[in-house]
């Protein structure tokens, strides 16, 4: 077992600093006796490089469909911004998950809001949404979906945050219906994936999202 000379303390395990002071431990180590337990990243390895996989092949498609057809604009780098976007937020998750989804919700709104006035700003060319909102609403539900699925969280908090992302959805539809938006794809896109999530929330998850939402409201 090692031991501190500074204050006269024997420590378990293989430490080499004294937790009290810092100073250098002597002697020999002993076996921990804490147990090891795996990290988020270790217990669902698997599914990361699945997921890891899956982004850069999306990535990897959406450079070379958009080389193809040049003609389109520059469409890939948001495809690249929004996967970028997408692991960024995976990332924040590990390491702070304290009312996390909240972040990313007002993450989303903020982001949007200033492409749009970046957008404004630089001659209105509606690349903030055409493909900057739509992308960063993709980017951020599938975040949502992977935190949830990592996590456990109840149904009633997903489904609270997907409605607030809806939001934005409607917004958008509303801007492609009154001719503010001219590249289609991306809001149809999106709006679908939002609908898909809540739908399939419904169907797997109602009771349990009826019985979270029962206790939150008081009801």
């Amino acid at each position: 077992m090692k031991y501190c000379e500074r204050c006269n303390l024997k420590v378990r395990g293989n430490l080499e600093r004294c937790p009290l002071c810092q100073g250098l431990l002597k002697g020999e180590g002993s076996e921990n006796p804490f147990p090891f337990v795996l990290g988020t990243y270790q217990k669902n390895s698997l599914f990361f490089r699945i997921l890891l996989l899956c982004t850069i092949t999306m990535g990897i498609v959406s450079v070379a469909v958009n080389f193809l057809l040049p003609k389109s604009g520059k469409w890939s780098l948001f495809v690249i911004a929004g996967i970028g976007c997408f692991w960024l937020n995976l990332v924040l998750v590990m390491y702070k998950r304290r009312n996390i989804f909240k972040t990313f919700v007002w993450e989303l709104f903020l982001i949007s809001a200033l492409c749009v006035l970046w957008d404004f700003a630089t001659g209105w060319n509606r690349w903030s949404l055409n493909y900057a909102v739509p992308i960063l609403c993709m980017a951020v539900m599938a975040t949502l979906t992977v935190t949830a699925r990592i996590f456990g969280v109840a149904p009633g908090s997903f489904l609270i945050y997907l409605c607030l992302v809806l939001l934005l959805n409607i917004a958008m539809f509303a801007s492609l219906l009154m001719g503010l938006v001219i590249v289609a794809l991306p809001t149809v896109l999106s709006a679908c994936m939002n609908l898909v999530l809540l739908t399939a929330l419904l169907i797997f998850r109602g009771r349990e999202m009826l019985a979270e939402l029962h206790r939150r409201l008081h009801m």
